[in-house]
């Protein structure tokens, strides 16, 4: 069974590699671009970013920050993705869209990281990696795949009869297409239990460097 879901995994990876290596340039990029973007804020932005972090490092310190609460909105905010994903498969003027998401994240990890080695020098950096890597490790490849399966299946509403819509066959491939979006909320699932319950254990590790 394992060698068989391989199998299938490896298939599907051989059969979209052109769409992933798209998707993994928009996230290198969107990652630069927030990197980059990192120099040109103002001063005072600056500053209120580093009183946040302190902040935000003070409130784990402090057991302020709740497991429960993290894990809902992380929930929340990973499935408003997934959901936009999902709609964007509906139309293949809507797929673009994906792309642009992924720039979006990788744009926010980018930013993050680099503010964080920047101003705060190897702390930050220690301390912006043990914050966004463990979750990204699930996050950012099940937002690849939902991405790749939104793209596919616009493309293939596209190729569809304008009166032929609701045919047998394209009732299964939209059954098809949700079945595979209910699998990747599994992976936002764990992915929401990492953030929720195991990056604050290594946030607090580290944040008495600050």
């Amino acid at each position: 069974m394992i060698r068989n879901i391989n199998k299938m995994i490896a298939g599907h990876v051989n059969d979209n590699s052109v769409k992933y290596f798209f998707l993994i340039l928009c996230f290198a990029a969107g990652i630069a671009a927030g990197a980059l973007f990192v120099g040109a804020l103002p001063s005072e932005k600056c500053e209120e970013l580093m009183t946040a972090i302190s902040g935000f490092a003070a409130w784990i310190d402090d057991g302020e920050i709740k497991p429960v609460s993290t894990f809902r909105l992380s929930m929340i905010n990973n499935l408003r993705s997934v959901a936009l994903l999902y709609v964007c498969g509906m139309s293949l003027y809507l797929s673009a869209l994906a792309y642009i998401h992924m720039i979006a994240k990788g744009f926010v990890i980018g930013f993050t990281v680099g503010f964080m080695s920047l101003f705060f020098g190897g702390k930050g950096f220690l301390l912006a990696a043990v914050s966004v890597l463990p979750q990204s490790v699930l996050l950012v490849p099940a937002l690849a795949i939902m991405s790749v399966l939104s793209i596919n299946h616009a493309i293939a509403r596209s190729k569809l009869p304008r009166h032929g819509i609701m045919r047998t066959d394209n009732r299964r491939r939209l059954l098809r297409y949700t079945c595979s979006t209910g699998w990747i909320c599994c992976l936002i699932f764990l992915s929401a239990l990492v953030d929720a319950f195991v990056i604050p254990v290594f946030v607090k590790t580290v944040s008495g460097l600050f």
